[in-house]
């Protein structure tokens, strides 16, 4: 299930049983690795999957953002993480027909 949503999701469009299932165990994670669902993400091909998956790498990247808040650690997975919200308002624009933002 991915967070908040009650739906399930299948990452992937050819995914043999076993990484189905590991696709499967990863949104069923109580706390999913940001890094893990943006690579599905990245390769999502279905909209609504998809949709679902921009959610919960959003949330992913809010809560690692909060854990990491104060810590002075790891400036390379902030870089990545800033990085990686910069992509996901690509994919929303380009892939899913969002409305985009226009930074200053």
């Amino acid at each position: 299930m991915s967070p908040g949503t009650g739906t399930l999701i299948t990452i992937g469009a050819s995914f043999s049983s076993t990484q189905e299932r590991d696709a499967v165990a990863l949104v069923n994670d109580p706390k999913p690795s940001w890094q893990d669902l943006y690579q599905a993400a990245l390769v999502e091909p279905d909209r609504q999957k998809l949709t679902d998956l921009v959610l919960a790498v959003e949330e992913a990247l809010l809560l690692r953002s909060q854990e990491l808040t104060g810590s002075g650690l790891d400036d390379n997975e902030r870089a990545a993480m800033t990085e990686s919200a910069r992509n996901l308002l690509t994919i929303k624009s380009e892939k899913l027909g969002w409305p985009g933002i226009n930074p200053k």
